[in-house]
């Protein structure tokens, strides 16, 4: 093996965000956090599926700038292999923990309604009960 492997090789090794000490303790911060923010909008918004489907992509989109650091200033040894595994990981855990937001944290099924726009508009005599 020539020193230029070895060297790439030890780089992604030594690069401490993708060692399982690291990110375990990470990863479960981020879901709790996620599930406390889940709770308060499903709770407190008058749309929450609509806030949901617009928040959840914007918080996965910020979750990106510490990696994109990392990659920019080569910090904790990165390499941007390292940082693309990084930012895998974040939507993997993404999608993990919003499916399991869903199921043991449901919207209503009236603000999945008006998040995906399907509600039918009310009728008068609907209005008027």
């Amino acid at each position: 093996m020539s020193g230029r492997h070895t060297r790439t090789r030890s780089a992604a090794h030594s690069f401490s965000p993708l060692q399982p000490a690291t990110f375990t303790a990470l990863i479960v911060l981020g879901v709790l956090a996620g599930g406390l923010g889940w709770q308060l909008v499903r709770t407190r918004a008058a749309r929450p599926g609509r806030l949901l489907s617009r928040l959840v992509p914007a918080v996965l989109l910020l979750s990106f700038i510490p990696d994109l650091l990392l990659g920019i200033t080569h910090g904790l040894d990165a390499t941007w292999g390292g940082v693309a595994a990084l930012m895998g990981m974040h939507v993997a855990v993404a999608v993990a923990a919003v499916t399991s937001y869903s199921l043991f944290l449901p919207v209503s099924s009236q603000a999945v309604a008006d998040a995906a726009g399907t509600r039918p508009p009310m009728t008068r005599k609907a209005a008027t009960r």
